[in-house]
C-alpha cells in the first residue's frame, strides 16, 4: 500500500466501481461523470479497486476512459485496504 501511495504522491480517492450485486452497481456513465468531475476540481488521482476478474476488467476500462490520472490498483487484501 505504501508503495502504491508513493507512486501517486498526492491526495487521491479510492473508488470501487464493481459489486457482486447488480442492484449495488452504478452505471459506467455515472462513474465517468462523477470521477471526471472530481478530477476537474482537484489535483488528486483516482485509484480503482476491484475484487473479481470481471470487476478488474470493468475498472481497467474505466481507468482508460478517465486517462492518466486514474489507475487500477493491484488486488489488495481487506487488511491492506483498511490500512
Amino acid at each position: 500500500v505504501e508503495a502504491l501511495l508513493k507512486k501517486v504522491g498526492r491526495p487521491s480517492i479510492l473508488a470501487c466501481p464493481g459489486s457482486m450485486w447488480p442492484n449495488k452497481q452504478l452505471p459506467r456513465e455515472e462513474w465517468l461523470r462523477y470521477l471526471s468531475s472530481y478530477l476537474s476540481t482537484t489535483e488528486g488521482d483516482v485509484l480503482l479497486l476491484w475484487g473479481s476478474e470481471k470487476e478488474a476488467l470493468e475498472a481497467q476500462q474505466l481507468a482508460e476512459a478517465l486517462g492518466k490520472r486514474a489507475s487500477l490498483c493491484p488486488k489488495l487484501s481487506l487488511p491492506a485496504l483498511q490500512y
